[in-house]
């Protein structure tokens, strides 16, 4: 028994012997400064060199990437400066028309070929046909500027908008043509137009239903209703007004493909009574 003792004792007087070596060490192990050993050093020298040069990599990206935006940012800014004045422009001239009347109002043409704002717009027409758009929507504006009721001006402005994709400011122009000349359906046509290039089929169906109620045998008046009701999915305005087309013109060019489009509408489903 006395012997299996032994090793036991001797394990634990082992251990204490380490225990009291290492609490008399214990200062100096605490005090050794580990960045003084070379491998440390070392390792520590190359991490902080790998960390600046990471850091110098991204700025230079970031500085090459808005070096190389430069003439896309000021492109945006002179953008965003022109179209602002536009608006103001627009804004200043709404301001300063006067109150529309329901009579009384000049016809679109009524004004003598000789006067400056006729040949203004006449030459903003011209302007606009060739595709020199800026140079008509600064005629278009100094003839509104001379005449604010210049109906033809302010529609000739709705086109160059609508050629330039700006749906906001061409409609805002031809809806003032229209309080300006309400009795004429080519400016009617081109706002329902407009309305739905702008994503708004329900204000164009309004306007292309009157037009059809004041010309209900008019082809093209007829074709607009038309797009208008299959874009909105009435299916029954749209056959409807399928048929009066194909009576008044058998042979229109778009009626298969009308007649395709109506069929992919789908059909309400009929409510069961009982």
């Amino acid at each position: 028994m006395p012997f299996n003792v032994l090793p036991v004792l001797l394990i634990f007087t082992a251990l204490g012997v380490i225990i009291v070596v290492v609490l008399r060490r214990l200062p100096e192990i605490t005090s050794i400064n580990t960045e003084t050993i070379p491998e440390i050093k070392a390792a520590n020298v190359k991490r902080q060199l790998l960390a600046r040069r990471l850091e110098r990599k991204i700025r230079y990206t970031i500085m090459a990437v808005w070096e190389s935006t430069a003439t896309l940012r000021a492109g945006a800014k002179e953008k965003a400066i022109s179209y602002y004045q536009k608006l103001s422009k627009l804004e200043e001239h709404y301001r300063q028309l006067p109150t529309i009347k329901t009579d009384g109002v000049a016809d679109i043409n009524s004004s003598s070929p000789t006067d400056q704002p006729s040949q203004l717009v006449r030459e903003a027409d011209n302007e606009r046909q060739v595709g020199r758009l800026p140079e008509a929507e600064q005629l278009y504006l100094k003839a509104i500027k001379l005449d604010p009721r210049r109906a033809d001006a302010y529609l000739g402005l709705g086109l160059v908008y609508r050629a330039q994709r700006q749906y906001k400011e061409a409609i805002e122009a031809l809806v003032y043509a229209r309080k300006l000349c309400h009795d004429d359906n080519s400016i009617v046509l081109m706002l329902g137009e407009v309305y739905i290039e702008a994503g708004r089929p329900g204000e164009a169906l309004s306007i292309f239903q009157a037009v059809v109620k004041s010309e209900p045998r008019n082809e093209h008046h007829l074709d607009r209703l038309l797009e208008a009701a299959i874009l909105l999915g009435k299916k029954k305005l749209a056959l409807t007004t399928l048929s009066a087309l194909t009576e008044i013109n058998p042979e229109h060019l778009k009626l298969v493909s009308f007649k395709q489009r109506i069929a992919a509408i789908p059909s309400k489903p009929r409510r069961i009574v009982g």
